[in-house]
């Protein structure tokens, strides 16, 4: 297990100047993208630190500080050589060599001996940052390399992975049916605490049957992929996309002050899909319909899903590729009953 420098966006985003005070070893400036790969490392069980040019500790998670035995206030402050409880001369030459830029990654397996006395071997995974006020600042990751340890560990990951196969959509990585419904259940309880409404969409593909019979289903993944990839980045960061089953994907977007807000994401959605694409090297047409109905917060989650997708369907009666509201669904047979009464 090692860690990247800085301009690696695959942690270098989150090493950002850490501060105190906070008791769970999670100390950063309230920045948002830091915290969540911070909080990710500690949920994860990966223990992780940042120490100076001396190998003095700056700062440490709780399971940093857990596999020494030890609390995260009384490393922080402590040299790493004497937290791992001996003479350990090539993690000061191993940290010291990182910190000039003698080496851009280091790896060294040390043998630790922890407050109890308990032994156990380490690998230490150190790389530089220039993410902290103070120059010359090592992140540094360790890994327990006991048998035992390493069994844990793998039991761990693997219990992750069942959570996240039963909650995320296999293909696309997006929320799945179960997942969403417990988030749009969050969103319901906000709206109602906050007087504000949300609006829930549901979106269908037009012209995905006509891919997958003509490319293939490898296609036709190829093709939901990038849609949800072009839904995502049309939304704001905090709406919320899951993929319900087929080519069908639902919106849950908060703060929505009224209908013709909503309409206006829906229609920036179907904008979005209806882009060229290309799969393979062909040229698809698709487009979207997309059904949504507002909410206060009193409302079932399953209901509002149904009911969007009662509008998706209007809307596609209608001609596809358009929006249409539950409330328009509802007026149009209000009308037809007036009509034929």
């Amino acid at each position: 297990m090692s860690i990247h420098r800085r301009d690696d966006p695959a942690i270098g985003d989150g090493l950002h100047r850490l501060t105190t005070g906070d008791s769970d070893g999670i100390n950063l400036e309230r920045n948002h993208a830091a915290d969540g790969i911070w909080n990710a490392l500690s949920l994860a069980g990966i223990a992780s630190c940042v120490v100076a040019s001396d190998a003095t500790v700056a700062w440490c998670n709780t399971v940093f500080a857990e596999l020494l035995g030890r609390n995260v206030n009384e490393l922080v402050g402590m040299s790493l050589v004497v937290a791992l409880g001996g003479d350990q001369e090539e993690i000061t030459r191993g940290v010291a060599a990182v910190a000039e830029e003698r080496s851009s990654l280091q790896r060294l397996e040390v043998t630790a001996v922890d407050s109890t006395g308990l032994r156990r071997r380490l690998a230490l995974s150190a790389s530089l940052t220039s993410a902290w006020d103070e120059p010359d600042h090592v992140a540094i990751i360790a890994e327990d390399l006991t048998p035992e340890r390493r069994a844990l560990r793998a039991r761990q990951l693997s219990t992750i992975e069942m959570v996240k196969r039963s909650t995320q959509d296999g293909l696309t990585g997006l929320p799945n049916r179960g997942k969403l419904e417990l988030l749009l259940g969050g969103a319901l309880r906000r709206a109602a605490r906050e007087v504000t409404p949300i609006a829930v969409l549901f979106c269908d593909l037009d012209g995905f049957k006509a891919v997958n019979d003509q490319l293939g289903h490898s296609a036709g993944d190829d093709l939901l992929k990038l849609v949800a990839r072009r839904l995502t980045h049309t939304l704001r960061l905090h709406d919320v996309l899951g993929r319900i089953g087929g080519d069908e994907f639902v919106v849950i977007t908060e703060e929505v002050t009224d209908e013709e807000t909503a309409r206006q994401v829906a229609d920036r959605l179907i904008a979005a899909v209806s882009e060229p694409i290309t799969i393979d090297g062909t040229a698809v047409n698709v487009g979207m319909t997309v059904g949504f109905t507002m909410a206060t917060g009193r409302e079932d989650a399953k209901d509002l899903i149904a009911e969007a997708d009662r509008a998706m369907y209007a809307a596609k009666r209608a001609g596809k590729g358009r929006s249409m509201s539950l409330s328009q669904v509802i007026e149009a047979a209000r009308r037809a009953d007036t009509a034929t009464g």
